[in-house]
């Protein structure tokens, strides 16, 4: 990992908060109300903010990798602008020309009667409400890469992140356990969320982080020393206990989508790992242990679980189809731009005619809303943000054999390709938290990209013995920040 050249208590007191905030952020129902979204968006603004600050009188310092990032800025600089773009009032007789079912179908509502000038989005607020979230994302994902710059931060960010799980698992178990002595029935798990699928996606972007700290502290034992996961009684007994509270919680959440996500995301990660294993044999055996643990749990817990919840697929599946149906002849009729980011549901009653028996507000494909609500622009600048991410990740893995890059970018790509595979059947990406914590996972995998071209270089100029070496025999990470 990056390391401190120089930190200064207010830094200190950013990075506390910012953890303090990821751990708050799925407890008021997942941020999914005015309140809980609107504190979620502010405090991450005012930290990145305060960072900025900071920064300008160089009380900060950035890391290489901050610099190595400039596509990705670019492409969230371009979705914010067409977001604005968006809300900008555009003369009626260009609306005519370049998109006549804005005063066509949407017409039909009354929507537009006796507008002079009209915007692409048919609810400017719903998008001044999405752009306000947008952006704390992208304040979530900057904080992300210009904090988490040490192997002591990168611990206490998987030990925040694990922490509001296996609280969240708890809550979730007592619940359901409180429950069953009312009722004699056994209900779905879903924590502090409202739907169970929103918990699943939230517990599998969790588990990513318990796996990265019980990696750690097989390294911390296996170098000998004292660090900081022995020091804070959390060895490897303690994480196991919290992985396995994590995976319960996940199985008893009853949710297909987030069960595939979880396993596509974990062989993909240790895919991505043994493409080149020079240096990653003692990594790669302990994500095949992992992988075992894990599949040894899920028989003992969850088997039936899943049976029974295999046999709902097609009902769901049928009405899933039907909504996306729908929505993509929404997109056909708003190719290029969609109707607004967030009007989804304003314009999804005006092309169902088939009077669904269930109200719907969101697509349950969060790939299909985001090409109805900002067109194929939104929808090729967000897949290209995405793909330089996961590229930069793949690098990253293929470069390095340090084992604390290794656990960052592995547990990275862990959160970011369990949520991709989710959102083919689900909308977790509008769900404040879980979109908060995707981000954090997005630059947790691209924070040490700076360590391509130096590993590169190293292994020119030495032995891979040698470096395997080196890498085995580097001592635990501590709690104490580096001295200047």
């Amino acid at each position: 990992m990056n390391e401190v050249v120089y930190s200064n208590l207010q830094e200190k007191i950013i990075f506390a908060l910012f953890l303090i905030l990821l751990v708050w952020a799925p407890i008021p129902l997942g941020s999914n109300r005015d309140i809980g979204w609107t504190l979620l968006s502010t405090a991450s603004t005012i930290l990145l903010a305060w960072s900025a600050a900071l920064l300008s009188v160089r009380r900060m310092t950035l890391t290489k990798s901050f610099f190595r990032l400039k596509l990705v800025y670019l492409m969230f600089i371009a979705l914010v602008s067409l977001q604005i773009a968006q809300v900008v009032l555009i003369p009626i007789d260009i609306i005519k020309q370049y998109s006549p079912q804005h005063l066509g179908k949407l017409s039909l509502q009354d929507i537009y009667v006796g507008a002079e000038a009209l915007s692409i989005s048919v609810d400017r607020n719903q998008t001044i409400e999405y752009l306000i979230r947008f952006i704390s994302y992208i304040s979530v994902f900057l904080l992300t890469v210009l904090l988490v710059n040490g192997n002591s931060r990168l611990v206490w960010l998987l030990l925040a992140m694990s922490v509001s799980g296996v609280l969240q698992s708890i809550y979730g178990i007592g619940e359901l356990i409180y429950n069953y002595a009312a009722t004699s029935a056994f209900t779905i798990l879903h924590g502090t969320f409202v739907n169970n699928n929103h918990f699943a996606a939230y517990l599998n972007m969790v588990v990513g982080s318990v796996l990265g700290l019980l990696l750690l502290a097989t390294y911390s034992n296996r170098s000998g020393t004292v660090g900081f996961i022995r020091s804070f009684g959390t060895q490897q007994f303690s994480v196991t206990v919290y992985l396995i509270l994590c995976i319960v919680a996940l199985l008893l959440a009853q949710s297909r989508g987030a069960g595939i996500a979880f396993v596509v995301a974990f062989l993909s990660v240790f895919v991505l790992i043994n493409i080149n294993d020079k240096g990653k044999e003692w990594f790669g055996r302990r994500m095949v242990g992992l992988a075992l643990l894990l599949l040894f749990m899920i028989f003992l817990f969850g088997n039936k679980i899943i049976i029974d919840e295999l046999k709902n697929v097609d009902t769901d599946m049928l009405t899933r189809m039907e909504i996306w149906e729908i929505s993509l002849q929404i997109f056909k009729d708003f190719p290029l731009f969609g109707v607004g980011a967030g009007n989804f549901a304003t314009v999804f009653p005006v092309y169902e005619s088939r009077h669904m028996s269930v109200f719907v507000n969101h697509v349950h494909n969060d790939y299909i809303q985001v090409l109805v609500e900002q067109g194929i622009s939104g929808f090729a600048i967000m897949a290209i943000l995405i793909l330089l991410c996961i590229g930069a990740a793949f690098r990253i893995l293929r470069a390095s054999s340090n084992v604390h890059v290794l656990v960052a970018t592995s547990v990275g790509m862990f959160g970011v390709v369990s949520m991709l595979v989710h959102a083919l059947v689900d909308f977790n990406f509008y769900i404040p938290s879980n979109a908060a914590y995707f981000f954090v996972f997005l630059g947790l995998s691209v924070a040490n990209i700076d360590k391509v071209k130096k590993a590169t270089r190293a292994r020119t100029r030495t032995s891979q013995t040698a470096i395997d070496e080196q890498v085995l025999e580097r001592p635990a990470f501590t709690l104490s920040e580096p001295q200047a």
